[in-house]
């Protein structure tokens, strides 16, 4: 199925948690914040139980501090 993640067309297999598609694109970050069809996703523990359907968007964003 396709998925469009950070504007992009992605193919990803049936039943695939957005944790599991993080893990297979080898994003991994404290501070990252998920969008899921303009829904923010801040719970990691949410990103574990979310399976992705097809048509879903996906984006992902890093929080950076600075000064």
């Amino acid at each position: 199925m396709t998925i469009k993640f950070n504007g992009k067309h992605e193919e990803v297999a049936e039943a695939t948690t957005i944790a599991a598609f993080l893990e297979k694109k080898n994003i991994r970050s404290p501070h990252l914040i998920l969008e899921l069809n303009g829904e923010i996703l801040t719970n990691p523990q949410e990103w574990t139980k979310t399976v992705l359907n097809s048509g879903d968007a996906l984006n992902a964003f890093s929080m950076v501090g600075g000064g």
